[in-house]
């Protein structure tokens, strides 16, 4: 009996001692910690950007709380690769504001505690290629901190994180030089390369003007412009800038045409779009004047497209000089076809499929007629109602020149006058004397204007 009496007196001795010292290791700790929470922070306390100042550890967290509710209503976080932009989900910022209250001191600044959801980048349907080389622990530290800092706005370019990348020729393009190409070969010497800096327009007629070049023709320069013209079209740089001429060179491609002209302020420009440089070199080879244009690989595929061709035969129109003999022609202008062509850009996805395609320019020039010159029929008197008189031949007025009335001319017309540049011309016009009535020859009726 005595025995069992010690060892209930043992156990309860046991208990009363666990619970003392629990209380002893827990309870004060627990109960500073109450006390604390209670007790306000002092002056010149911040937890991230937030000025919690004379408020208890309760109010600092509403305090918190509401900050990263504003910001993330507000905030435009985004990332960029190239052209192309990823937005970031404000809601994959997590944040640990009672761990960062309750770790925050007085008096200081604190740190605001944020992780980044795991699943970030897989939402963001990056390409394959980012998300296989990207320095992802990078890239978190660096959202992580803009969350920290409440920013508004954020473009991170994701260049920053992805190995350097080897550059490579993005487009190649040439054309045959004309007879008369000393003018270009002297250009294409002296200018050989032209940068095009980050997010940075081109202008071809700054650039000869920085290269002391201006003094050149400006068939020399629209023979260049062309050229380059044509290599940036597969590529997704802007075209801010371009001017076509009212007849097409023999060389140049339809729908590839640019025209620059320094006394009529014509000149062709472009931007890239793109976080990285890139480079024009202009070289000749063989007599064909090469454009190619390195740099960082694009992101999509690009191609150009010309749909649409029309095709306006030119009109002959005959003169008459008594300056020719029976017989003989003289051809004044061989004449020269009309045509209309659209030019559309094509983007395509990295398996191919077909993204967007934009339009680019409608480009029309007019036809030139032929013009022949012929001799003057003569012209015979009719025969005397006497049958013994003579029929007598009239000839031309010295030194005269005369001209058919053409289909679609009004009599008493004057379809020799010479006719203008109509390189600012829309389809549909008529402004020359011969073609007047001849709407078949400029386009599809009731044809906007471009």
């Amino acid at each position: 009996m005595r025995k069992q009496q010690i060892i209930k007196f043992s156990l309860i001795l046991s208990v009363f001692s666990v619970f003392i010292f629990s209380f002893a290791y827990y309870g004060i700790p627990a109960f500073g910690f109450r006390a604390s929470s209670n007790q306000a922070f002092s002056e010149k306390t911040y937890i991230g950007t937030v000025d919690v100042s004379n408020k208890t550890h309760e109010q600092a967290k509403a305090a918190v709380e509401a900050k990263v509710n504003e910001w993330a209503a507000a905030t435009r976080i985004s990332l960029v690769f190239k052209s192309d932009t990823f937005a970031v989900d404000p809601s994959q910022f997590i944040y640990l504001v009672d761990e960062s209250v309750a770790d925050a001191k007085s008096g200081t600044q604190n740190e605001l505690y944020v992780e980044m959801n795991e699943g970030i980048l897989s939402r963001l349907t990056l390409p394959e290629t980012i998300v296989r080389h990207i320095e992802k622990e990078m890239l978190m530290n660096e959202l992580r901190a803009a969350g920290q800092r409440f920013l508004p706005s954020l473009e991170i370019s994701l260049e920053n994180f992805l190995p350097e990348e080897e550059p490579v020729t993005i487009s190649k393009t040439s054309i045959d030089l004309p007879d008369e190409s000393n003018e270009i070969k002297e250009l294409v010497e002296v200018i050989q390369k032209i940068e095009i800096a980050s997010e940075s327009p081109v202008s071809l007629v700054k650039t000869a003007y920085e290269k002391g070049l201006i003094e050149k023709s400006s068939f020399a320069y629209s023979q260049i412009a062309s050229v380059i013209y044509k290599a940036v079209l597969p590529t997704n740089f802007t075209i801010t800038e371009r001017h076509i001429s009212s007849v097409l060179a023999d060389n140049i491609e339809l729908g590839f045409e640019s025209k620059v002209d320094f006394a009529k302020s014509l000149d062709l420009k472009f931007y890239n779009p793109n976080k990285t440089p890139y480079r024009i070199e202009l070289t000749i080879v063989n007599e064909e004047l090469q454009v190619m244009i390195k740099g960082a690989p694009l992101l999509y595929e690009y191609k150009v497209t010309a749909s649409g061709k029309q095709e306006f035969k030119p009109r002959t129109i005959k003169q008459y000089s008594p300056l020719l003999q029976p017989g003989q022609k003289s051809v004044e202008k061989k004449g020269k076809a009309g045509y209309l062509i659209t030019v559309n850009r094509e983007k395509y996805g990295q398996k191919g499929e077909l993204l967007e395609s934009q339009f680019l320019s409608e480009d029309f020039y007019r036809p030139e007629h032929r013009v022949e010159i012929l001799p003057v029929a003569p012209a015979v008197q009719p025969a005397s109602p006497d049958n013994n008189s003579i029929g007598t031949v009239a000839g031309p007025a010295e030194n005269k020149t005369t001209t058919t009335v053409l289909p679609g001319v009004p009599a008493g017309a004057d379809s020799t006058a010479p006719t203008q540049d109509h390189s600012n011309d829309s389809p549909g016009q008529d402004t020359s004397a011969e073609v007047e009535d001849d709407s078949s020859l400029w386009g599809k009726p009731n044809e906007e204007p471009k």
